[in-house]
C-alpha cells in the first residue's frame, strides 16, 4: 500500500476512493493534487509539504502531520480523529465543513486562512499561532488555548466559554464580542490595563 500510495501521488494528478494505512513517511513534497473520497489511517507524513492540494470528503483517523506545511491547500468536507499536527503550518487554507476532533495542534501555525463551518473539539492548541484568519461557523468546544497567539482574527460570537485561555495574547479587538466566562475575564483584564487585586 506504501509504495502504491506514493506511486499514485508522484504520477498522478487525483487520488480517488483510497485508503491509506500503517505508512510512515517523511520530506515529501505534494504539489497540486486533487485526493478525493480517500481515508488516512494510521499515516504518518512528518516535516513534509503539501502545497495547492484539494482534499474532499477524506478522513484522517489517527494519523500524524507533525511539522508539515499546507500551502494554499483547501479541506472540505473532512475529518481529524486523534491526530497530531504538532509545529504544523496552515497557510492561506480553506477549510469548509471541516471536523477535527481529539487532536493535538499544539505549536500550529494558521495564517491567512478562512474556516467556513468548522467544528474543533476535545483538542489542544497550546502555543499556537492564529493570525489573519477568518472564523465563520466556527464552533470551539473544550479547547485548550494557553498561551496561544491570536492577531487580526475576530472572536466576536465565538465561544470561549469552555475552552482554556490563561496566557492566551490577543487584542481588544480581536476578542470584542467572544463569549467568555466571568472567569475568563480575569485572563483578558491585560487588555484594559487592568490589574486584578484578589
Amino acid at each position: 500500500m506504501e509504495n502504491t500510495f506514493l506511486d499514485k501521488l508522484e504520477k498522478e494528478e487525483e487520488l480517488n476512493n483510497e485508503i491509506i494505512e500503517e505508512i510512515s513517511e517523511k520530506n515529501l513534497d505534494i504539489y497540486k493534487k486533487d485526493i478525493n473520497n480517500c481515508k488516512f489511517i494510521h499515516t504518518e507524513i512528518l516535516d513534509s509539504n503539501f502545497e495547492k492540494v484539494y482534499f474532499k470528503n477524506v478522513s484522517f483517523d489517527n494519523c500524524n502531520f507533525s511539522n508539515t506545511t499546507f500551502t494554499e491547500c483547501s479541506f472540505i468536507n473532512c475529518k481529524f480523529k486523534n491526530c497530531k499536527m504538532i509545529g504544523s503550518n496552515f497557510i492561506e487554507n480553506i477549510f469548509i465543513d471541516v471536523e477535527i476532533k481529539d487532536s493535538n495542534l499544539n505549536y500550529v501555525n494558521i495564517s491567512n486562512t478562512s474556516f467556513n463551518n468548522i467544528s474543533i473539539k476535545d483538542t489542544t492548541l497550546i502555543n499556537s499561532y492564529m493570525q489573519d484568519t477568518n472564523l465563520k461557523n466556527t464552533k470551539f468546544n473544550n479547547i485548550d488555548f494557553t498561551k496561544s497567539q491570536i492577531f487580526k482574527t475576530r472572536l466576536k460570537d465565538i465561544d470561549l466559554s469552555n475552552s482554556k485561555i490563561e496566557g492566551l495574547s490577543t487584542t481588544l479587538e480581536d476578542i470584542k464580542g467572544a463569549k467568555v466566562t466571568e472567569f475568563q475575564v480575569m485572563d483578558l483584564a491585560y487588555l484594559l490595563g487592568v490589574k486584578i487585586k484578589i
